[in-house]
C-alpha cells in the first residue's frame, strides 16, 4: 500500500515514518503541496495524509483539486491538524476529507483510523467494480432485449402479412362463389361455403388481435394529452358504421376527463370494449351502452357500461386472460384476446383494469390511467 504523508515539517513526517514503517506500507513524502499534487499524478496511491496548513497550496485546497480530479477523487485523505484547528477540520470534512488525526500522534489511533479508511476504500472500490460489471450486463441485455424485440416485430409483420394473404384469397373465392355461381351450388354447397366464409373472417380477426397484442408490449408510447370524450366518440361512430339497420343501440356519454397516454394504445382500448358492449348487447332490442369517468385520488377511472347478457362474477379470473371465454363461441363470437389487450395497454401505463356484472343484467368495464402529467 502506498500512502504519501503531505506535511511541511519533516519532524512530523519522521514521527509518521516511524509509526507507519513496521506496517509495512510503501511510504511517499511532499513538504509541500505541489510535490504533492505532481506525486499522486505520477504514482498509484492508496492513501493521502495531509496537512491543513501549508506553504503555498493550502491543505484544503490540495483536497479539492483531489476531490475535482476524476482518477483521484475516490481517494482516500486522512487530514493531519492541531487540537486547536477544529474549524478547519470541520472545513476539511466538507471539502471530502475522509477522517482525521490530530497532533500530537497517537500510533494506536493513526493505524487504526488509516486501517479503517483504508477497508473502507476497498469495499468502495469492490462495489464500484461489481456496479460497473452489472451496468455493463444490464446494457447488454437490454441490447439484446431491444434485438429480439425488432425480431418479434418482424416476425409479427411477415407472420401477419404471410397468414393474411391466403386467407384473403379464400374469403374473395368463396364470395365469388356464393354471388356469382349459387345457382351451380345446392343448399349444402351453399351451408359448406357459408362456414369457410365465417371462419375465415375468425382467423382474419384472431391474426389481427395476435399482431396488435404482440405490439402492445414492445411498442414504443408516445405519450401526450388525450381528449378522451373526441377519442370515444370516434370510436363509437367507427362502431356504428358496423351496426345492422335492425339494431337500436343508445350511446350515453357522461363527462370524460382528459388523460395523457399514447392515444392509438388507448383508442384500442376503447375499440375493444366497446365494441363487446356492441356485441353482447346483441340480444337486447334496446341496448344502452353508456361512457363515463370519475376521479379518485391521483387517477381517474374511466368506464364502460351495457345492459348486456352480463357475466358469471364467480369466473372473474379468467375475464382478462387470453383466449379464456365466458360465454360460447357460437353465441358471441371473437379472437378471445381482446380484453387481454385491454389489460396489457392499461398496465402499461400504470394503470389498472377490471369488471362487474351480473348474468343478464349488464356488465361494467372500469380502467384507470394516472393524473396530473
Amino acid at each position: 500500500m502506498n500512502i504519501l504523508i503531505v506535511d511541511d515539517d519533516e519532524k512530523n513526517i519522521k514521527v509518521l515514518e516511524g509509526m507507519l514503517k513496521p506496517q509495512n506500507y510503501c511510504l511517499l513524502k511532499a513538504l509541500n503541496g505541489e510535490t504533492a499534487l505532481d506525486i499522486l499524478q505520477q504514482k498509484d496511491t492508496d492513501m493521502v495524509i495531509l496537512d491543513i496548513i501549508l506553504p503555498g497550496i493550502s491543505g484544503l485546497d490540495v483536497l479539492k483539486e483531489i476531490r475535482r480530479n476524476e482518477k483521484l477523487k475516490l481517494l482516500p485523505v486522512i487530514l493531519i491538524s492541531a487540537l486547536s484547528e477544529r474549524e478547519d477540520r470541520i472545513k476539511g470534512l466538507e471539502c471530502g476529507a475522509d477522517d482525521y488525526i490530530s497532533k500530537p500522534f497517537d500510533q494506536t489511533e493513526l493505524i487504526t483510523r488509516i486501517t479503517t479508511q483504508l477497508k473502507l476504500s476497498s469495499l468502495r472500490n469492490k462495489f464500484l467494480e461489481n456496479e460497473r460489471n452489472l451496468n455493463n450486463e444490464l446494457r447488454n441485455m437490454i441490447s439484446r432485449l431491444e434485438n429480439a424485440n425488432k425480431e418479434l416485430e418482424a416476425f409479427s409483420f411477415s407472420a401477419s402479412h404471410d397468414l393474411h394473404a391466403p386467407l384473403r384469397i379464400i374469403g374473395e373465392f368463396s364470395k365469388i362463389l356464393l354471388e356469382e355461381h349459387s345457382g351451380n351450388l345446392n343448399k349444402e354447397g351453399k351451408r359448406i361455403l357459408g362456414i369457410i366464409s365465417h371462419n375465415t373472417n375468425l382467423m382474419q380477426e384472431l391474426i389481427d388481435d395476435l399482431l396488435i397484442l404482440s405490439q402492445t408490449d414492445i411498442k414504443e408510447m408516445r405519450k401526450q394529452k388525450i381528449n378522451m370524450t373526441q377519442l370515444a366518440k370516434s370510436v363509437v361512430k367507427e362502431q356504428k358504421g358496423f351496426l345492422k339497420d335492425t339494431r337500436e343501440v343508445t350511446f350515453v356519454f357522461k363527462e370524460l376527463a382528459p388523460a395523457f397516454g399514447d392515444e392509438k394504445l388507448i383508442r384500442q382500448v376503447f375499440v375493444n370494449l366497446l365494441s363487446n358492449a356492441v356485441k353482447f348487447t346483441g340480444e337486447n332490442p334496446k341496448a344502452v351502452i353508456e361512457v363515463g369517468s370519475n376521479k379518485k385520488g391521483n387517477e381517474f377511472i374511466y368506464y364502460v357500461k351495457d345492459n348486456g347478457v352480463g357475466f358469471d362474477m364467480r369466473k372473474i379470473n379468467m375475464m382478462f386472460t387470453a383466449f379464456k371465454r365466458l360465454h360460447s363461441q357460437d353465441q358471441f363470437p371473437g379472437s378471445g384476446i381482446g380484453l387481454t389487450i385491454v389489460k396489457r395497454v392499461i398496465e402499461r401505463h400504470g394503470g389498472s383494469v377490471w369488471a362487474q356484472g351480473k348474468v343478464n343484467e349488464g356488465a361494467v368495464f372500469y380502467f384507470t390511467l394516472p393524473a396530473g402529467e
